[in-house]
């Protein structure tokens, strides 16, 4: 194929070439899809955190009435 014609395969039926985004607009998508992410992560940490603690407190009340 020639190389200073486009590609067919990636304009649309007008003839115009197919909408992609940008690298930045992509970049951006990331970022916010990590930040999502990780702030997912942190609710899960706290959540098990909590869990722990409340396990542990049970335990501990279970010891001191079971006598």
């Amino acid at each position: 194929m020639n190389q200073d014609q486009p590609d067919i395969a990636s304009q649309n039926p007008a003839g115009e070439p197919a909408a992609e985004p940008s690298l930045q607009q992509q970049l951006d998508s990331l970022h916010n899809e990590v930040a999502l992410l990780r702030a997912e992560s942190l609710r899960e940490r706290a959540d098990l955190d909590n869990q722990r603690k409340r396990v542990a407190r049970d335990v501990e009340q279970a010891r001191r009435f079971a006598n």
